[in-house]
């Protein structure tokens, strides 16, 4: 995990890669999903351990996206 910015983390490394790869993050099951996922490996953790807050920018691989961890998803 890199910060990138106010607002903007950096995540890297094959598996999580794979992981945003592989769903389509416009969707909010998938989205909820892959958070899921992010969170069972540590990645949540580490993120709020660098000053991430809920509604930040996280870049993984080629996608950028917002990440509302444990409040659901706007519409």
């Amino acid at each position: 995990v890199e910060r990138r910015g106010e607002r903007t983390f950096r995540v890297s490394g094959p598996s999580v890669e794979r992981l945003v790869q592989r769903h389509e993050l416009e969707n909010l099951e998938a989205l909820a999903y892959v958070e899921e996922r992010l969170r069972a490996i540590g990645v949540i953790r580490e993120l709020e351990s660098q000053g991430f807050e809920s509604g930040d920018e996280v870049e993984i691989g080629e996608s950028a996206f917002l990440l509302y961890p444990g409040m659901g998803y706007p519409d």
